[in-house]
C-alpha cells in the first residue's frame, strides 16, 4: 500500500507518496476516467502543478508488478 501527504493538496504543489515498495510510475486519471498523465515521482515526490481544482485519483505502478489506486483532492 502507499501514503499520499497532503490530501487534499492545493494547486500548483506537489505531494509526498510513501511505500515500503519501489513505486515505478503513477497514472493520473481525473474523477471521470479520463487519462491526465502519467508520471514518474522523484525523490517520492510527485508535481501535481498542472492538476486544476477537482478531484483525482493516482495509479501506482510499483516494482513487484502490484498496483494501487487512491483518490486525491485538489484544492
Amino acid at each position: 500500500d502507499f501514503n499520499v501527504f497532503p490530501n487534499p493538496c492545493t494547486e500548483g504543489s506537489e505531494i509526498s507518496l510513501t511505500s515500503s515498495h519501489l513505486i515505478k510510475t503513477c497514472e493520473v486519471t481525473s474523477i471521470r476516467g479520463e487519462m491526465i498523465e502519467t508520471l514518474v515521482p522523484h525523490d517520492g515526490k510527485l508535481k501535481i502543478g498542472n492538476l486544476s481544482q477537482g478531484t483525482y485519483f493516482v495509479k501506482v505502478n510499483f516494482d513487484n508488478g502490484i498496483t494501487k489506486t487512491k483518490r486525491i483532492i485538489v484544492k
